[in-house]
């Protein structure tokens, strides 16, 4: 039978496992988000990197194409990039696993299939491309400056991993230090 120690130290090392960071391509591939339906837990973060010209990512109204979400959206602000993978990307902590439908606010991109979901499914993907193709304008939110997230410098690494240099922000980074200081002091006290 496990002893009452190593039980509060395994709880210990679970919190210290790090959230996943899912890498979503925007426009590497024109007017495209890769992948373009992500699936997250809470505490994973969404890391969007952006490629030519000047693309966006806001968080959508599932049921209005191409509007953003009226309360406790995300929005990167406008990423212009020269030439391949620019330098900063946009970062947004999942909280739970409703799903949440994005777009690019660029001229008619999202009505030109420049859509994606985080934890939602083909019908909801299906029904969410009909209101896309069908809406008259694509509509940025008010503020011109990335709110709902954070701007990073983009990952240089595949997406399984999570080591990502913050500029402002940096909720993942900062939950991870959280969770192993956490372990630190419960395996600290434990030894002692």
């Amino acid at each position: 039978m496990p002893s009452v120690r190593s039980v509060i130290l395994a709880a210990a090392s679970a919190g210290v496992a790090m959230a996943e960071t899912i890498i979503v391509k925007v426009g590497q591939e024109g007017t495209t988000f890769d992948p373009q339906m992500v699936t997250a837990a809470a505490g994973d973060i969404v890391e969007f990197q952006f490629w030519p010209q000047n693309h966006s990512v806001v968080a959508g109204d599932m049921d209005k194409g191409c509007t953003p979400l009226a309360d406790d959206g995300f929005f990167s602000g406008f990423m212009p990039v020269d030439e391949g993978k620019g330098e900063t990307a946009f970062q947004v902590e999942i909280n739970g696993t409703a799903p949440w439908v994005f777009y690019c606010s660029q001229a008619k991109h999202c009505q030109n299939g420049m859509y994606g979901m985080i934890n939602g499914n083909d019908t909801a993907l299906e029904a969410y491309m009909s209101l896309a193709t069908d809406a008259s304008a694509n509509e940025s939110p008010d503020s011109t400056d990335a709110f709902g997230g954070s701007v990073v410098t983009a990952s240089e690494t595949d997406s399984s991993d999570n080591s990502t240099d913050t500029e402002e922000g940096g909720a993942g980074v900062v939950a991870a230090s959280m969770g192993m200081s956490f372990a630190a002091f419960a395996a600290a006290v434990l030894l002692s």
